[in-house]
């Protein structure tokens, strides 16, 4: 692990043993799939044109990820484009090693994909402090922005704040013959060392926590997961799938609204102590 740590350029006190932690995928709804880490979420959106990949993780579970999508009888060759939540070393470290095990392009949002490309030198709070391999761009996308790929179609919806391109994912996915509102969502955390209004860390990252706040307080998706796997409650919602598996814990309207009251709580203190 100090080896690892040391090679990607990311400090041993950001990694957590969870971000490595091989997990079991799973089906979530649909046509969406779960092959991330215990840790950290990298979801698999298929199709018979090809698949779509949000997130790759840190480089370990970016290959955990690879034998994943071949364990639910999935051809890794088939992910054509590579997408992802934000540009953190947590969710995006992995990315080279998924472009060289698929073959997949990557598509970033403006104001992330600099940090994808420089693999995290201009980040603007980790730029410097934490490094990882950079990844060719193939498309810059922007707010309202969709992907489509066999039938899938995901919009993106640039929120900022966390990151410059910190976005979220929406889409839909036909559960047992019913259609399912799917929200993927970024981090909306408030990381140490970042300035809101006394010092900004950039000019607009405040306005944009809060009017992502409020825009993610509109949506009501049936369906809500998340790049780190406890913002949605993953080992809880996989004990009941276990107990009751003819009820889908994965739909859970209210579980959106929890997350999103979480961290405006958090961001609430921050802003707070920083005046």
């Amino acid at each position: 692990m100090a080896l690892l740590v040391a090679f990607q350029g990311i400090p041993s006190g950001l990694m957590r043993p969870e971000y490595t932690a091989p997990q079991k995928p799973f089906t979530i709804a649909g046509n969406l799939h779960f092959v991330g880490s215990q840790g950290l979420g990298v979801y698999l959106i298929t199709s018979p044109q090809g698949h779509i990949l949000i997130d790759s993780g840190v480089e370990a579970s970016a290959r955990q990820a690879l034998e994943n999508i071949r364990s639910l009888g999935f051809k890794t060759q088939d992910v054509k484009i590579l997408l992802d939540t934000h540009a953190h070393f947590d969710h995006v470290a992995g990315h080279s090693v998924i472009v060289q095990g698929t073959g997949a392009a990557v598509w970033a949002m403006q104001g992330d994909d600099d940090v994808l490309a420089s693999g995290g030198a201009t980040d603007f709070l980790w730029g410097g402090k934490v490094s990882f391999p950079a990844v060719k761009i193939a498309k810059v996308l922007k707010d309202g922005d969709t992907v489509s790929l066999g039938g899938n179609v995901l919009t993106a919806h640039k929120l900022g704040g966390h990151t410059k391109g910190n976005t979220v994912w929406t889409f839909s996915v036909m559960d047992d013959g019913v259609r399912r509102s799917v929200l993927v969502a970024p981090s909306m955390s408030v990381n140490p060392g970042t300035g809101l209004k006394k010092h900004p860390s950039y000019l607009w990252i405040a306005d944009d926590y809060e009017k992502g706040f409020a825009w993610l307080a509109q949506q009501h998706p049936d369906i809500f997961v998340a790049p780190h796997t406890s913002f949605f409650e993953m080992d809880k919602k996989l004990a009941l799938l276990a107990t009751h598996p003819a009820r889908n814990p994965f739909v859970d309207p209210n579980g959106l609204a929890a997350f999103v009251e979480n961290w405006k709580t958090q961001y609430a203190q921050y802003l707070a102590d920083e005046k």
